[in-house]
């Protein structure tokens, strides 16, 4: 069903609408009846064939919305530029997620990656039941599916694409078959900011020195500290940016070449935002706001309502690329999406990110974004945004590294950030006012209004796409399996449901007495899932406990859940008790589920090395897998004796 005109209001620019072709009516008409159907696609008409557009996805990493058509003057990207006159710009698009894999989960799959349990960074989940991610749906379809070459969907993707790999082609596909193909183009990594010198060092091996940014012509956000190291990280930053143009224009270059530029609606997109500090894994505008341009062809602008150089300001997801691709392809939507048409007339009323655990940091952070207001709600506040203990990871980033080394001097906008011991339980932002996020008023008695209609809104929000954020992740993971073994969807009708979290967990808990003790009368409750909330609750206060206390908590430690053991020896380690954490840590380190190993492994980095090296032999033994390859190293070298060398478990 093709959507109505864009109204003048929703479209900042744009031409007049073309005629619709005939043709492309009936097919648009009969196409997804035939389909849904089950129809092989080689009986419809060599004419409805015909006019099946080509779909092209150019992909790029940790990027947010900073090429020159977005009025960014230090970067270059013609190419980029170029699609965009040509085609739609969103202003407003955003992941659903500010770390990859959970975002691309949520991309492949159509649905917000919490609802499918997908949500921990390298959790691995089981791939949900039903065969209805995109590929496997355009294929079902008659399409060749090909993705060069990165998945990272946080579960199996084997088996979905007709080809993923680095040699993944829509060449490869029949003749006259009509594609779907990504190109993810890995250039502007985090991990390829560090570097400093090497955006530049390959502009000018690829014959573009003129795009070359230098340091001083780059804007410092206020949160950062303004020294030479932060000015070279964000121009490497942005010299990345103009080679994944370079890039992207050899692809459009094979396209045209293969006469096929006519025929192909492309789509540009970001998996998340930037991948410099506050930037990546987090919830703020910079961290989860993306590039999103397409270009649709003439042939087909009448038929999707696009005209070029419009520039789209709803509220846009990465979640609306699924059913957007279906839209051209004339393939009827699975329910379950979560997402809507990119040329549908209207966008979100709000947006929902989420940041779970990381690495070794169990967080759950649950964001809501209206076109006014952005409110996080941070469940686990218990650590800092950025441990100065976790440097296995963040001491990679040069402008990281300076901000620890200007802590003492740094401003308010700056600590807020990198200097804050706890997280806040809640943050509140006013967009038009405060574009850099960095005055929160959560705390202020004029916003308490707002405050608790944002609250009430994303427990709402939480509920309608059924979030299983407040399910432990091993009893996640067991549940998911257990689903997969059986068939089973998280999305299907018969599914009642993820547990309830308890009630007391919506609002923030003051650490009071009377709470302390409800807490611990939670700690006893036959629900896994308020016997672990409850001990999260005891560690985000910081509460003092009594020796009484220490005694119930101690029977935790034979709990039947690792999730409740392992939270239970967090909090006895918080609170300097160390005498009966050993049993369970060696427990978790040889555990078959990687996140209990990466929990483990993070515990024994906080706790003082006296303590620790008591566990280098189980820490050596710890299989591999997520980010042990990376923490075990670092932990080992940090734990050999002064003058003794690290120890490497050799594979």
């Amino acid at each position: 069903m093709m959507s109505r005109p864009p109204s003048p209001d929703h479209l900042e620019t744009g031409g007049g609408p073309a005629g619709r072709s005939p043709t492309k009516r009936l097919w648009r008409k009969l196409a997804p009846a035939l389909l849904a159907f089950g129809l092989p696609s080689s009986l419809l008409s060599s004419q409805a064939e015909a006019t099946r557009p080509n779909i092209l996805w150019i992909s790029m990493e940790d990027i947010s919305p900073d090429f020159g058509c977005y009025g960014v003057k230090a970067v270059t990207t013609p190419n980029f530029d170029a699609l965009a006159k040509q085609g739609v710009r969103f202003g407003r698009a955003f992941s659903t997620a500010g770390v990859c894999a959970p975002s691309r989960s949520a991309i492949i799959s159509g649905v917000y990656q919490m609802a499918i349990g997908t949500q921990h960074m390298r959790s691995n989940m089981p791939k949900p039941a039903g065969g209805n991610t995109l590929p496997e749906v355009m294929r079902r379809a008659g399409y060749y599916c090909s993705n060069n070459s990165k998945q990272d969907y946080n579960f199996d993707g084997r088996g979905m694409w007709d080809a993923s790999d680095a040699k993944a082609h829509w060449r490869q596909r029949k003749e006259g078959q009509a594609f779907f193909s990504i190109f993810n183009i890995l250039t502007t990594h985090e991990s390829q900011t560090w570097g400093l010198k090497n955006g530049a060092a390959q502009l000018r091996q690829k014959g573009a020195a003129e795009r070359v940014v230098r340091p001083e012509d780059v804007s410092v956000p206020s949160y950062y500290v303004d020294t030479p190291v932060v000015r070279e990280h964000l121009a490497n930053y942005y010299n990345l940016i103009s080679g994944a143009d370079l890039r992207a224009g050899e692809i459009l270059a094979e396209l045209k070449a293969d006469g096929l530029a006519d025929d192909t609606i492309v789509f540009v997109w970001g998996d998340h935002g930037r991948g410099l500090p506050r930037g990546k894994f987090w919830s703020y505008t910079i961290s989860t706001q993306v590039p999103l341009v397409v270009y649709v062809p003439p042939k087909f602008q009448a038929a999707l309502s696009v005209r070029p150089g419009q520039v789209d300001q709803e509220l846009r997801s990465l979640l609306d690329l699924f059913p957007s691709v279906l839209a051209v392809a004339g393939v009827t939507p699975p329910a379950s999406l979560h997402g809507r048409s990119l040329f549908a007339r209207d966008g979100h009323p709000t947006l929902l990110a989420g940041r779970d655990r990381l690495g070794v940091r169990q967080d759950l952070t649950r964001a809501l974004r209206t076109k006014d207001m952005l409110y996080i709600r941070n469940f686990v506040h218990d650590d800092a945004y950025v441990s100065t203990s976790k440097r296995w990871f963040s001491e990679r980033s040069p402008i990281q590294v300076e901000m620890w080394k200007h802590a003492a001097t740094l401003n308010a906008e700056q600590a807020g950030f990198f200097s804050q011991r706890q997280r806040p339980a809640e943050e509140l932002y006013a967009l038009a006012t405060d574009r850099e996020e960095t005055h929160n008023l959560a705390l202020n008695p004029a916003s308490q209004k707002v405050l608790a209609e944002m609250r009430g809104a994303l427990a709402a929000k939480m509920k309608e796409i059924g979030d299983s954020g407040f399910v432990p992740e091993h009893e996640l993971y067991q549940m998911l399996t257990q689903m997969h073994e059986q068939g089973a969807n998280p999305l299907d009708k018969t599914f009642r449901g993820w547990p309830e979290p308890p009630a007391w967990l919506h609002a923030p808990l003051e650490p009071t007495p009377k709470n302390i003790g409800m807490l611990m009368q939670e700690t006893r409750s036959p629900r896994i899932e308020h016997r672990y909330w409850a001990l999260r609750e005891l560690l985000n206060g910081h509460a003092s406990l009594t020796e009484e206390n220490f005694t119930q908590l101690a029977a935790l430690l034979k709990d039947p859940s690792i999730d409740i053991r392992l939270q239970t020896i967090r909090l006895l380690v918080t609170r300097g008790r160390y005498d009966q954490i050993a049993g369970v840590l060696e427990e978790a380190l040889a555990h078959p589920y990687v996140w209990s190993r990466t929990v483990a492994l993070g515990i024994i980095e906080e706790i003082p090395d006296d303590i620790a090296r008591r566990f280098v032999r189980a820490v050596e033994n710890t299989k591999e897998g997520g980010y042990v390859s990376l923490l075990r190293p670092y932990l080992l070298a940090r734990l050999q004796p002064e003058g003794g060398k690290a120890t490497r478990r050799s594979k």
